[in-house]
């Protein structure tokens, strides 16, 4: 009788701990996802309303008193004006994004911040439910608010929460700003965890431009040339798939967070007059 060869054994043992350490890593990634998706910051409510009142903004709250984020003191909307709607990344808090009010109020109309659940001193833990929920509440009473429809500016995590909440309530939108687009989260998942099935174990998904399906635009792209966390490549596929009135910007040599924001930048001037003439 021939002797067994200790090769098949010693191969099967090493298959059967490859699979395990596989299994573990994706089970890990599973459970603890949302850690790897938001990274907010907390601070007081006083502490944030006292940053706030030196920047010209006050708390933004709804009929209900609800607490929705930011706007300017005394906000109003001119006749002329259309109100702006702003959804932030998924890192820091809304208080940071004071560049899109800098920006776009004098352009458009007056701008709100919406904080999320979980961040800054707003309560509640962040996932997409309450990310949707959040900016439908807000959306809502600021549409109640100014009997106008209402531009959403989104960056990063936020263009895919817009185009969630633009699909969802169509009549109440007029436009749609994205820096950074997300068509879907699950595609920027896969481009960082290719070896993990991300569309099977991601609970949070962001479909962004599977809800913009009936919604007909206007809709500005304004894509990194050499972003780092959503490749190109994926936010122009977002831009190219997306059937509804639209432009598109690129800045070929910014990277995910250096974007030229300059409130003076001449593509806010462009990006505003294409909203504001392509707007319902």
């Amino acid at each position: 009788m021939p002797a067994k060869s200790p090769i098949l054994p010693a191969f099967g043992r090493t298959a059967v701990l490859i699979g395990i350490i596989y299994l573990s890593l994706a089970l890990m990634l599973t459970v603890l996802q949302r850690q790897f998706i938001y990274y907010p910051e907390r601070a007081s409510q006083d502490q944030l309303e006292q940053r706030a009142q030196r920047i010209g903004l006050e708390p933004w709250r709804g009929s209900d008193g609800q607490f929705h984020g930011w706007r300017s003191a005394g906000s109003g909307v001119p006749a002329a004006g259309i109100p702006v709607l702003v959804f932030h990344g998924n890192a820091g808090f809304a208080l940071y994004r004071e560049y899109f009010r800098e920006a776009l109020e004098p352009r458009l109309g007056p701008v709100h911040l919406l904080e999320y659940p979980g961040y800054g001193g707003r309560e509640g833990r962040p996932s997409e439910g309450a990310l949707v929920e959040a900016a439908e509440a807000a959306l809502a009473d600021l549409h109640a608010e100014t009997g106008k429809t209402v531009i959403l500016a989104g960056e990063s995590l936020g263009t895919a929460l817009a185009g969630v909440v633009a699909g969802r309530h169509p009549e109440k939108v007029a436009g749609l700003l994205l820096l950074t687009p997300i068509p879907d989260l699950a595609e920027v998942a896969a481009v960082h965890y290719p070896w993990l099935p991300v569309r099977w174990l991601m609970r949070d998904r962001y479909r962004g431009l599977e809800g913009l399906a009936d919604h007909p635009g206007p809709a500005a792209f304004v894509i990194a040339g050499r972003d780092e966390i959503v490749p190109d490549r994926v936010s122009r596929r977002f831009y190219e798939a997306y059937e509804g009135r639209k432009r598109l910007w690129v800045q070929d040599g910014a990277g995910h967070n250096t974007l030229d924001l300059h409130p003076g930048a001449g593509w806010w001037d462009e990006v505003a007059t294409f909203l504001r003439n392509d707007s319902r």
